[in-house]
C-alpha cells in the first residue's frame, strides 16, 4: 500500500513515500541542502550519488513495509520540495494526516 496524504484541497501539495523513480530528485534536494541537512542528519554524508539515494529509498520502503518507520517526500505540483516549503500553512495538515493514517492502520489491525 502506498502512503499519500493531500495537504490542500486541490491535491497539488501532498506528502508521500518516495519511490526509486524519485532517486534523482532526492539526490538533487540533498545536494542543494547538504550543509544544512548535515547538521541534523547523517544522510548527506552517505549520499554522494543518485545510486546512494536509490538505495536509501529502497531501505526506507522496506522499513515502512515492516512497520519500523518511514521517510516521506513533500510534493508540490509534481516536484519534490525541500524543508523550507513545509511552512506553518501545511504543518498542521501534515501532523493531522500522519495521525489519521496511524489511527486508520490501528483500526485495520484490530479487525
Amino acid at each position: 500500500m502506498m502512503f499519500k496524504h493531500a495537504l490542500d484541497d486541490t491535491n497539488s501539495a501532498y506528502i508521500s513515500l518516495l519511490t526509486s523513480n524519485d532517486a534523482a530528485a532526492l539526490f538533487q534536494l540533498i545536494d542543494r541542502n547538504r550543509e544544512h541537512l548535515g547538521a541534523w542528519l547523517r544522510i548527506p554524508s552517505m549520499t554522494l550519488t543518485e545510486e546512494d539515494s536509490k538505495g536509501f529509498i529502497e531501505r526506507t520502503r522496506l522499513r515502512y513495509a515492516r512497520e519500523e518507520g518511514y521517510w516521506l517526500g513533500i510534493w508540490f505540483r509534481g516536484e519534490l520540495r525541500d524543508y523550507e516549503f513545509l511552512n506553518v500553512r501545511f504543518l498542521h495538515r501534515v501532523m493531522y494526516g500522519l495521525r489519521a493514517e496511524e489511527w486508520k492502520r490501528s483500526i485495520v489491525q484490530q479487525r
